[in-house]
């Protein structure tokens, strides 16, 4: 069965009216059709400007802008303990943060806990981690979880790895 589409009146034009075609991306979907609808032909049968109230604007569908991502250069990761480890942050917000880390052969992250869980992507190559003292292999399209407040640590031997970093931050504070 078909989505049924969701019509929405604007008032820029007399007898014309948006129509909002179901669409996977947030944003678009928004075509002008034109309607038997004209003003003064409301839901109550009013006046369409007073219906909609003095200076209504409509439904704003607006096309989304690209924005940069925080830190799009790799930099060497600023953590005392951590070795041959660089990073991107690719997205930083109150509940989500998205990182690359790029480890070159016997790079390190220190053991640590965090505030919040951690999902750890390999994207390439191959490496270590543990969590709570439990060490485990990690390689390209593998991914492990660290829980909040668990001390965790990644690191490589001779081999290099590409991981992604999805911060949690807004996840629940529990153990």
């Amino acid at each position: 069965m078909r989505p049924r589409s969701r019509t929405t009146t604007r008032p820029r034009k007399p007898g014309t009216m948006l129509q909002r075609r179901p669409h996977s991306t947030p944003g678009f979907g928004i075509v002008r059709v034109n309607s038997s609808r004209t003003r003064g032909s409301s839901p109550s049968g009013g006046d369409e400007q007073s219906w909609m109230g003095a200076g209504y604007a409509g439904v704003v569908e607006q096309t989304p802008q690209a924005q940069p991502v925080p830190r799009p250069e790799w930099f060497a990761l600023p953590r005392p303990g951590s070795h041959g480890v660089e990073g991107k942050v690719l997205l930083d917000s109150a509940n989500l943060v998205l990182a690359l880390l790029r480890f070159g052969p016997q790079s390190t992250i220190d053991e640590h806990p965090a505030p919040f869980p951690i999902d750890v992507i390999c994207l390439e190559g191959a490496g270590l981690f543990s969590v709570g003292g439990q060490a485990g292999r990690l390689r390209a399209s593998e991914r492990v979880q660290w829980p909040a407040h668990r001390a965790h640590r990644l690191w490589t031997e001779d081999v290099p790895m590409v991981t992604l970093m999805v911060e949690h931050r807004g996840a629940s504070r529990g153990a």
